[in-house]
């Protein structure tokens, strides 16, 4: 369906940060009188939001709003397990997460309005120029600045002169802001025979300095020199078997290595994917292997039915590994829902599964004919439950849904378990459409 991009992506920009919890009081006696759980609502670069509505389970009376600090805190029991959601004013999409146990909430609001954050008025640019060395006319050459502050800028593909490039980055900082980062060149090539593209190359520099300037500002230079010979095409991962879900249909997969304190590179790799049912499947790239780990992504899907099946993992570098899902059916919804309650068939369970699974679970609400006042109502779930009933709505809060109105609702179920040397991660995605019949005030 259509919306199941803007969700993937629309998880990133919702950011939740669940921190551990603050300790209760004691009474008299020394006997645990209870905890609290504080709520913070922020706009982008972590400021305050004021006029967000905060509501705990399903009790109306007792929500708070938030001020100038942006806070609210609840009284409630040790160790109780709560409801939260947030209902910021009009043009903000709605937050909810359902089975939390953890007494600090901070949360992010995100604009209806420009489809986006808003961004910050002032701005300044990042410029660096330079030579490449073994320049090859007939690659195609990409840049990373990977800045400490967090910060990352790419271009596919890079304004290359004969061999002499030119970076103009605009940035959200001030003029004059002095911040280190490290810059990558990437060189691809692409195969005549299969069309695939792959890394060939890639220069990393050492960290320095660069300093924000206005548009027409001073240039820092940076000469590249690319290896020649180019470096050999090596094994990264051999898959040995790979099972899918049931009724699902291969679609892509990639690897890319993973480096400790240096930038991960996407996709460039060549694979010998395949598309029949136990598949062995051998991964390799010319990327110099300066790291242990490589990352691991397939997807696979149902035709015609909106329903994904993501896995996300990593392995050690020339390993070979065994695949398989350990939800071994999609997730479904319940046909012909309406009202507040949404239900979904939990999958049944890999019989090659570890015991013990770390379930969270994402749904998401839009309306399914966007508009000009487009939304999202985005809901987190802790645990393997499979239903959830949405809130009533404290008095003041306008609804967001709309009696009789087609919503597109996608569930996401993410299962970890821990795995030396990282997690795994084995994500099931649907979407289906719905026709709510939503309460009034």
């Amino acid at each position: 369906m259509i919306h199941f991009k803007y969700f993937f992506n629309h998880i990133l920009l919702l950011f939740v940060l669940i921190l551990s919890g603050c300790g209760g009081g004691t009474d008299d006696n020394g006997n645990s009188s209870g905890s609290t759980l504080t709520v913070n609502v922020y706009e982008q670069y972590n400021v305050p939001f004021s006029g967000a509505v905060v509501q705990l389970n399903n009790d109306t009376v007792g929500s708070q709003t938030t001020r100038e600090s942006g806070e609210v805190v609840f009284s409630i029991p040790e160790g109780s397990i709560n409801d939260i959601h947030v209902f910021p004013p009009e043009g903000y999409d709605w937050y909810s997460v359902y089975g939390s146990t953890e007494t600090q909430l901070s949360h992010y609001v995100y604009s209806q309005s420009v489809g986006n954050i808003p961004q910050p008025s002032l701005f300044s640019y990042i410029k660096i120029s330079g030579t490449i060395s073994n320049y090859d006319p007939a690659n195609t050459y990409s840049y990373y600045l990977e800045l400490d502050n967090g910060a990352l800028y790419s271009e596919f593909p890079m304004a290359i002169t004969n061999n002499s490039y030119e970076i103009n980055l605009r940035t959200n900082m001030a003029v004059g802001t002095s911040v280190s980062g490290k810059l990558s060149i990437l060189e691809t090539s692409t195969d005549v025979v299969t069309g695939q593209t792959m890394l060939t190359d890639a220069v990393i520099m050492n960290t320095r300095n660069y300093v924000t300037v206005e548009q027409n500002g001073i240039v820092t230079t940076q000469d590249v020199s690319m290896s020649n010979p180019k470096p050999l095409l090596e094994t990264m991962l051999t898959v040995n078997s790979l099972q899918l879900p049931s009724g699902m249909i291969f679609s892509d997969s990639y690897v890319h290595e993973r480096r400790s304190s240096q930038l991960n590179f996407p996709q460039y790799v060549y694979g010998s994917s395949t598309t029949d049912s136990n598949p062995v499947i051998t991964y390799s790239s010319y990327l110099p292997q300066q790291g242990d780990e490589v990352g691991y992504f397939i997807d696979a899907r149902i035709p015609n039915e909106g329903k994904y099946w993501s896995y996300r993992n990593r392995f050690n570098t020339a390993e070979t590994v065994d695949i398989f899902p350990w939800f071994v059916e999609p997730l479904n919804f319940l046909e012909g829902q309406t009202g507040r309650t949404i239900s979904w068939e939990f999958p049944a369970i890999n019989n090659q599964s570890p015991v013990s699974l770390d379930f969270r679970q994402f749904i998401n609400i839009v309306p399914s004919s966007p508009t000009s006042d487009f939304f999202v109502w985005s809901i987190e779930i802790f645990g393997g439950r499979n239903s959830i009933s949405l809130p009533d709505l404290p008095a003041g809060v306008i609804p967001l849904l709309t009696v009789g109105a087609e919503y597109s609702v996608s569930n996401f179920i993410n299962a970890f378990h821990v795995r030396t040397p990282g997690n795994i991660e084995d994500q099931y995605r649907s979407e289906y459409v719905y026709d709510f019949t939503i309460w009034t005030r």
